[in-house]
């Protein structure tokens, strides 16, 4: 078999329904020398899976392993991978059809990067139109002190990377089963330059089931990788400053959202004071007024809070 150029890495856990329009739209890629790589993480659904996966079993490598999350997942594929390059996709999203090759001419021309990702498009029941570019724009280099402080946020569904900087680097924390992307990014500063493409290449699906989902365990776990990573990797003091100011954004947004539901459930003391501590990091006129409300009429502000949140809350 002639070594392919690209190896695209698609780990598998309860994605039955979606996989086969996922394998479509890398077979309808206009760079066509890859091999795809499906690692069943010891989905729960595997008849199912193997029934979507059955047309497409002479054009793909199937590997199952027992359920070890998503780094164990693309770390089994990566060890069986042939191409130079290593291209992750999810297995409920979706490429566009040059995204390969667009990718690829990137990283020809930017022989000290050790990646490139591109902006994505969300889609599913309740999506509205907004690209994750639009949400989180890029700003400038993407150096670690941007990684640490999400000035970018690497896409995951949308990365191509070097194999042998990704191999190098130790590839994907098993022990691990969030932000476990965020973490090799990290890795991979200390190898080489993160570049990326405001094209939109990707469609990313979302759905109840996501890891996504989990926006406060998300958020936590962010916080846990980039300690680690600053405690255990030579960084300037002002990168440990910027990491510790983003640690406190997102202990603010778990307060924030924790006080809102406190508030929901009629819990007025427990809201203020978890109200109070997201106002220290993500001040803003509405908390200030929910605050000043809270003090002075807190069954006020626990009946509009329910009343903004709806019957289906």
């Amino acid at each position: 078999m002639a070594t392919p150029s690209v190896s695209v890495v698609i780990p598998a856990f309860r994605v039955a329904p979606y996989i086969a329009e996922t394998l479509d739209s890398v077979l309808a890629q206009t760079y066509a020398d890859v091999e795809i790589l499906v690692v069943n993480d010891g989905s729960p659904d595997t008849p199912a899976l193997q029934a979507a996966l059955a047309p497409y079993r002479d054009r793909l490598v199937y590997l199952e392993q027992p359920q070890g999350g998503p780094s164990k997942a693309r770390n089994t594929a990566i060890a069986a991978a042939r191409g130079d390059l290593l291209a992750f996709l999810d297995g409920d999203d979706l490429w566009a059809p040059a995204f390969l090759a667009t990718q690829t001419a990137i990283l020809a021309r930017e022989p000290d990067a050790v990646l490139v990702w591109a902006d994505s498009q969300p889609f599913g029941a309740g999506v509205g139109g907004s690209t994750l570019m639009t949400g989180a724009p890029p700003s400038g280099e993407c150096d670690v002190a941007a990684l640490l402080t999400a000035r970018c946020v690497v896409i995951t569904s949308t990365v191509v990377a070097r194999r042998r900087d990704v191999v190098a680097a130790g590839g994907f924390d098993e022990t691990l089963h969030r932000c476990e992307d965020f973490d090799l990014w990290l890795r991979l500063t200390r190898r080489g330059r993160l570049v990326y493409t405001r094209e939109v290449l990707g469609r990313r699906r979302l759905h109840p089931t996501s890891q996504s989902a989990s926006a406060a365990a998300m958020l936590r776990a962010q916080i846990a990788v980039r300690q680690r990573f600053v405690q255990t990797t030579p960084v300037g003091e002002d990168v440990r400053r910027q990491a510790a100011e983003a640690d406190a954004r997102c202990e603010a947004e778990i307060a924030l959202a924790e006080g809102h539901r406190l508030l929901a459930a009629g819990d007025a003391r427990g809201a203020r004071h978890e109200l109070t501590r997201a106002a220290q990091s993500l001040p803003s006129l509405k908390l200030t007024a929910t605050l000043r409300l809270l003090a002075v009429a807190p069954s006020v502000a626990v009946a509009l809070q329910r009343w903004r949140r709806g019957p289906a809350h």
